[in-house]
């Protein structure tokens, strides 16, 4: 997709891909994405991933997901939490609801 996306046909200043012959490689390794492309290539990948990012962050969740959260946000739970940093408090507050 991303190699579609940001295809060197359209654009001189990005190399083709290996697989099209060019010197340009893109591989995912370790859960990251590895890509070897002219600076302006990289820029148009950098922005393609950044896009999906943004239209991920912004996706409504599932609606079984929002029914989780309804049903939680009906849970009473009983806290002690005088002066505790926020990420504590919020731990204590899964540990009532009984998640990790």
């Amino acid at each position: 997709m991303v190699q579609r996306a940001i295809n060197s046909h359209s654009d001189p200043d990005v190399s083709a891909w290996a697989d099209e012959g060019g010197p340009a490689t893109i591989e995912a390794k370790d859960g990251k994405l590895l890509v070897s492309q002219t600076p302006h290539g990289q820029a148009r990948v950098a922005d393609l991933l950044n896009r999906l990012r943004l239209a991920i962050a912004n996706r409504p969740p599932p609606a079984d997901e929002m029914a989780t959260v309804r049903q939680r946000l009906g849970a009473k739970v009983d806290l002690a939490l005088e002066k505790v940093p926020l990420d504590e408090a919020l731990g204590r507050l899964n540990e009532a609801l009984g998640r990790d």
